[in-house]
C-alpha cells in the first residue's frame, strides 16, 4: 500500500443518491445510499500516478479553504489503476440529508496519504439529490417557512389543523372555528351578542358604559362614581345610633344601647370587671339537728332561703354522721314542695359530706331546673334512719346549706371605691336630692336575711340597719335596730372645786373621753354649747363631805331646767346625782350650777375629779337626731 508520493489530482465528481435513514419506503430503497467520487490522480510531472493502493481522506467543508470539515472521512485504502480510482464516501462514517442541509455550499477536500489537502472541488446540484429525498418523505414541524410556500399552494382541504373560514378568499374570517390565539383579534372585530364569561380574568378598560352592573365586590374608594344613592342625615329619635343601611338607602337606627343586645350577666364585661350581679349565696340551719335511731318516720331540718335574685347554679349541702350510713335514707323537698332523693341506702360509712348535684348524683328529682329561677322559699330534708342500734340518737345532721350562684336583679357589687359626685338616691321616683351623701329608703322596707347589712331611713326612729336579733335559745330572726356607731359622749369633771359658799358653776377641766367631735364644744369653766341639735342624755354624780344643805341645778340656755338638794344635820357624806335625756338645738348652752350653803371648809365640801372617777364625774352623750 503506498501512503505517499508526491501527487496532484484533477478530480471528476458526480453523485449517486443515497441516505442513511432510520427507516426507508421500498421507493427510498431504490435510491443509492453512498455519494460515489470518481476522480484521476497525477504525479507532479503531469503523468498518471502509479497504479497501486493509496490511504486517502475525504472531507466537506462549507467554504473553498479555511474552516473545518463539516464531515471527514479516513484515511481509507483508495486503488488507483491508470491514474483513476473511485470511491464510496459515507461507507465508513455515514453522510446525511442533514450534514449537506446545514451547508449552503459544499466543497470536497481530497488528502493522500501525508501529502497536504489537495485543493477543494465544489460539489454540483447532483449531491444535493441527497437533500430531495429527505425532503419527500419529510415530517417536521417548523422546518418549511411561509416563504417557502407559494401563494395559493395549499388549499383548505390540505390542511388538518383548525382554521378560521371567511366569506370571500383573502376576506375577513366571519366564522372562527376552535379559535385558539392571543391578541390575533381586536375587540373592534368582536360583536357580542350574548353573555360575556370570562371565567376567572379581570375586565380591564378605560371605561365602561352598562345599563346595569351587577358585582360581589367593589374595589376603590368610589370617589368618582356618580349616579348613586348615598344615605345622610341623622337618627330621627334621641338616643338612637346607626346599625346598618336598609335595601332602599335610608338609615337603620336602633338604640345606643339595646339592653337585650347584652348578657343579663355582662355588667362585669362592660365595666372593665369592677362592677358585679354575681354574687355566692349561702343560707344554712342554725344548729345541728340530732337523727333519731330506727325511726320510720326520720327527723326533718328546714331552712328559708332568702330572696338573692335568679339562679345560675344550685347546690344543696349535706353533711351528717351515722353510725352506718348503709341504712340512711336523705331526701329533699323545695319550695314547690317538689321532692328530691339525694341518698337511699347507698354505701356503707358513718360520715356523709356531698354536694348535690355538683359533686354528688341526684337519685331522683333534677335540681337543675332551679337555673334561671329564684329559689326563695322553705327547703327541707328528711333524714331516716333504718337500722337499730339504741332507740335514741344515732349520729346528726351538722350542717344542711342551700347554696346558690346569683345572677341578682336586686344589687350590685363595686370592686373598689364607689365615688359619688353628687348624690346617690334610694327612693323610686325620688324628688329630692342630697348633694354629696346617700339619700336612704322611707317606708316598711323588708328586714329579711337577704336585706342584712341594709339601711333604711323611718321617720319615727330615725336611721335604721337590719340586722340579727338572738334569743335564748339561739334562734335568729331579722328586725331594725337603730344605726349607732361608737357613742358621741364627752366624759370628765372638776379637778379642783371652790369651798367657799353659795352657787357656783361645776367646772368641767378634767376630761378622760371625748368624741363630741363637731356636736357639741365642752368649755373648761363649765359651759356646754350644742352645734348639732338632737336627744341628749346629761348625767352626773357628784359627791362631799360636809354638814350642810348640797343643791344642784342643770341650766339650759341660762335658765333652770331640774332642782335637787340634800341636807345632813351632821357633818357626814352625802352625793348629788342626775341623769336626763332633754332635747337641744343648734345654740344651745348647759351647765351644771351646785350650791353649798354652810359648812366648815377644812371638811371637804364637793369631791374634786380625777380619771379614776372615785367621787366626781359628768357625762353629756349624743343619743339621736330631733327629726
Amino acid at each position: 500500500m503506498q501512503r505517499s508520493s508526491t501527487l496532484k489530482a484533477a478530480l471528476t465528481a458526480f453523485i449517486g443518491l443515497a441516505v442513511a435513514l432510520a427507516a426507508v419506503t421500498d421507493i427510498e430503497a431504490a435510491v443509492p445510499k453512498t455519494l460515489t467520487l470518481e476522480g484521476v490522480l497525477t504525479s507532479t510531472g503531469g503523468g498518471a500516478a502509479a497504479d497501486g493502493v493509496y490511504d486517502m481522506t475525504f472531507g466537506l467543508y462549507a467554504a473553498a479553504s479555511g474552516g473545518s470539515a463539516t464531515w471527514s472521512e479516513g484515511p481509507i485504502p483508495v486503488a488507483i489503476k491508470g491514474g483513476r480510482f473511485s470511491v464510496a464516501l459515507g461507507k465508513v462514517k455515514p453522510l446525511s440529508p442533514t450534514t449537506l442541509n446545514k451547508m449552503s455550499a459544499a466543497w470536497l477536500g481530497v488528502k493522500v496519504a501525508n501529502d497536504p489537502e489537495l485543493p477543494r472541488t465544489q460539489l454540483r446540484s447532483v449531491a444535493y439529490t441527497l437533500l430531495a429525498e429527505a425532503a419527500r418523505s419529510l415530517s417536521c414541524t417548523g422546518c418549511v417557512g411561509g416563504g417557502a410556500i407559494g401563494k395559493g399552494a395549499v388549499g383548505a382541504d390540505k390542511v388538518g389543523f383548525p382554521y378560521a373560514g371567511a366569506k370571500t378568499k383573502g376576506g375577513p374570517a366571519t366564522v372562527a372555528l376552535d379559535l385558539q390565539c392571543t391578541g390575533c383579534v381586536g375587540v373592534s372585530e368582536l360583536k357580542i351578542d350574548k353573555d360575556l364569561d370570562l371565567g376567572g380574568n379581570a375586565l380591564k378598560a378605560k371605561a365602561v358604559a352598562a345599563a346595569t352592573v351587577s358585582a360581589t365586590t367593589f374595589q376603590g374608594d368610589g370617589s368618582k362614581l356618580t349616579g348613586i344613592k348615598i344615605p345622610s342625615g341623622e337618627c330621627k329619635a334621641a338616643g338612637e345610633v346607626v346599625k346598618g343601611i336598609n335595601p332602599d338607602g335610608t338609615l337603620k337606627c336602633v338604640k345606643a344601647m339595646d339592653p337585650k343586645a347584652l348578657p343579663a350577666d355582662g355588667i362585669d364585661e362592660i365595666s372593665n370587671f369592677l362592677i358585679h350581679n354575681q354574687f355566692q349565696n349561702t343560707d344554712c340551719i342554725a344548729k345541728a339537728v340530732p337523727i333519731k335511731d330506727n325511726n320510720p318516720v326520720g327527723v326533718s331540718s328546714e331552712l328559708t332561703f332568702g330572696d338573692y335574685g335568679l339562679s345560675q347554679k344550685l347546690d344543696v349541702l349535706i353533711d351528717l354522721k351515722n353510725s352506718d350510713l348503709k341504712f340512711v335514707v336523705v331526701k329533699l323537698w323545695d319550695p314547690a314542695n317538689v321532692e328530691y332523693l339525694l341518698w337511699d341506702k347507698s354505701s356503707a360509712g358513718n360520715s356523709l359530706s356531698a354536694v348535690w348535684p355538683s359533686k354528688n348524683k341526684v337519685l331522683k328529682g333534677d335540681l337543675t331546673k332551679w337555673v334561671g329561677k329564684n329559689p326563695k322559699g322553705k327547703w327541707r330534708i328528711q333524714v331516716i334512719d333504718t337500722k337499730f342500734l339504741n332507740n335514741g340518737n344515732d349520729g346528726a345532721v351538722n350542717k344542711f346549706c342551700i347554696n346558690i350562684q346569683t345572677l341578682s336583679n336586686k344589687k350590685v357589687k363595686i370592686q373598689g371605691n364607689l365615688l359619688v359626685k353628687d348624690q346617690l338616691k334610694g327612693v323610686t321616683n325620688d324628688t329630692v336630692t342630697v348633694a354629696g351623701g346617700i339619700k336612704l329608703g322611707k317606708g316598711n322596707s323588708p328586714c329579711d336575711s337577704a336585706h342584712y347589712g341594709t339601711l333604711r331611713f323611718d321617720p319615727t326612729w330615725g336611721t335604721q340597719v337590719c340586722t340579727r336579733n338572738t334569743d335564748k335559745s339561739n334562734k335568729i330572726t331579722y328586725e331594725w335596730y337603730a344605726a349607732r356607731s361608737r357613742p358621741i359622749i364627752w366624759s370628765g369633771g372638776c379637778k379642783q372645786h371652790n369651798r367657799k359658799t353659795g352657787w357656783h358653776t361645776y367646772c368641767l377641766n378634767g376630761v378622760d373621753i371625748n368624741t363630741a367631735g363637731d356636736y357639741f364644744s365642752v368649755n373648761g369653766n363649765g359651759t356646754i354649747t350644742f352645734k348639732k341639735s338632737g336627744y341628749y342624755r346629761a348625767n352626773l354624780w357628784a359627791d362631799g363631805y360636809t354638814s350642810s344643805y348640797r343643791q344642784t341645778r342643770f341650766m339650759k340656755n341660762g335658765g333652770q331646767y331640774i332642782y335637787s338638794h340634800h341636807y345632813l344635820p351632821h357633818t357626814g357624806w352625802n352625793a348629788s346625782r342626775g341623769d336626763q335625756i332633754w332635747p337641744f338645738k343648734k345654740g344651745d348652752t348647759f351647765y351644771i350650777s351646785i350650791h353649798q350653803s354652810s359648812g366648815n371648809n377644812s371638811h371637804y365640801g364637793w369631791h374634786s375629779w380625777n380619771s379614776a372617777g372615785s367621787h366626781s364625774r359628768f357625762q353629756m352623750e349624743f343619743v339621736g337626731p330631733l327629726n
